[in-house]
């Protein structure tokens, strides 16, 4: 059961029934349908103006406690229906500020991409010219070795040769 919901309608037995019906102006059977909304459930209202009053859990003078009960049935449910719509109106505006933190955070993430493809791109660009210069290093340090080498095979040389003219010179003393 339900908050709300009403577990039985309790009545008089007929030898506590006063008589009304000339303030109602209806027969004892004579009740319209609209009265009863979905009280009774599966009955449907034909068969609900054709029961007795005390077959429904009503009599003449539980009738007005009866009308009460329906207004107070209506009243519950315009109050769901009423928080249903301010739920659904709750649950929309939250969807909406969900939205838009969603299109914050995108917006967010595009500019971090923009920022990292533009740090990449100057990362790459320094990656580049220091490899170009390490090229020139290493193009540099082997004419360096070519030189250095060239200029050992001429000192070896020019040693050679300063023996050979020491040698020669003492030879020449000598004599």
């Amino acid at each position: 059961m339900h908050r709300g919901e009403i577990a039985s309608i309790r009545y008089l037995s007929p030898s506590d029934v006063p008589s009304f019906q000339t303030d109602y102006h209806m027969a004892h059977g004579d009740i319209p349908s609209f009265y009863f909304g979905n009280i009774f459930g599966c009955y449907s209202s034909n068969q609900v103006q054709s029961m007795p009053l005390q077959e429904l859990g009503l009599s003449n003078s539980g009738l007005n406690s009866h009308m009460v009960i329906v207004e107070a049935e209506e009243y519950q449910l315009n109050q769901a229906e009423e928080r249903r719509k301010r739920r659904m109106i709750s649950n929309r505006e939250s969807a909406r500020r969900s939205r838009m933190r969603k299109q914050n955070q995108l917006s967010e993430l595009w500019s971090l991409v923009v920022h990292l493809r533009s740090t990449n791109q100057k990362l790459l660009d320094d990656l580049n010219r220091v490899i170009r210069e390490h090229d020139q290093v290493l193009h540099e340090n082997a004419q360096l070795r070519d030189e250095e080498t060239k200029l050992q095979n001429k000192l070896k040389n020019i040693q050679a040769e300063d023996k050979l003219c020491s040698a020669k010179s003492r030879r020449n003393l000598i004599r």
